[in-house]
This record gives structure tokens, C-alpha cells and sequence, in this order.
């Protein structure tokens, strides 16, 4: 879990873009449609299901409008997967109050997420966030 730490670290420390347009604009929709139920053909999103069944399988709650939001801010899988672990370590819910929260002078930048990528592979080049004893530790330790 060692490498993990050190990772999630490295995450916490990197510099931070504020929030530009569009994302800046649906992040201001998410806030103000939070009450409100999300459109089916949201729910149907490939990237969104990623991240609702990621943060359910890390019993992290959840809102349908944070998952929204880190969907259009992550625009990959590998890249939501990195601001869920962060979350999860961090012991903040994936909602619209735990994101600003975390990131209230903004977002990593995109070249610095591959780096953190590169990062989290293991020795054998399998993804350390995949790791089951990881997942186990993180949902075990309630973290």
C-alpha cells in the first residue's frame, strides 16, 4: 500500500488548473440541477457507468451528478479511475460538495495526469488502482 500512498501524495501535490469553459459550465449545470433527477440517457453513458459501478464497488457515496461532472472532467476511464482513488483516499463522497471541497483552486492538468498514470503502474505493468489487495485495503480500512 506503500506505493499507493506515495501515488495518492504525488496526486495531492500536483498543481492545479482552475475550472475553464465548457467544464466550468457543466460543473455550474451540475450544481444546479443536483436536486433534480438525471436524464436517462446520462445513466446510459459509458463513462458515467464506469465511474457509478467504481464508486459503488469502493462503497464511496455518490451523487448521479458528481459522476456526471467527473465524467466530462475526466473525459477517460483511466483518468476518472485517478480522481476516484484520490476521492477515496482522501474519505470524501463523490458528490458535487466533496469535489469542491477537494479541488476548490481546480484540476490536474491533462499532461500531468499521464504522468501520475505512469505512476500508479506496477512492476509487472498492470494498473496498481486495479489491484485487488489495494481495493480490500481501501474498502476494509474504510478509507
Amino acid at each position: 500500500m506503500e506505493k499507493f500512498i506515495e501515488w495518492a501524495e504525488d496526486f495531492e501535490n500536483n498543481k492545479r488548473e482552475s475550472m475553464r469553459d465548457p467544464i466550468g459550465e457543466i460543473f455550474y449545470g451540475c450544481c444546479m440541477n443536483e436536486s433534480k433527477e438525471i436524464p436517462n440517457e446520462v445513466k446510459s453513458m459509458f463513462l458515467f457507468n464506469v465511474i457509478k459501478k467504481r464508486a459503488e464497488y469502493l462503497k464511496m457515496v455518490n451523487s448521479d451528478w458528481a459522476c456526471l461532472f467527473l465524467a466530462a472532467l475526466a473525459e477517460s476511464p483511466g483518468t476518472a479511475v485517478m480522481y476516484l482513488y484520490y476521492m477515496k483516499y482522501k474519505k470524501s463522497p463523490l458528490t458535487i460538495e466533496g469535489i469542491t471541497s477537494l479541488f476548490p483552486w481546480g484540476f490536474i492538468p491533462k499532461k500531468d495526469l499521464e504522468t501520475l498514470w505512469d505512476k500508479q503502474k506496477m512492476e509487472n505493468g498492470h494498473n496498481l488502482l486495479d489491484y485487488g489487495p489495494l481495493n480490500e485495503w481501501l474498502i476494509g480500512n474504510n478509507i
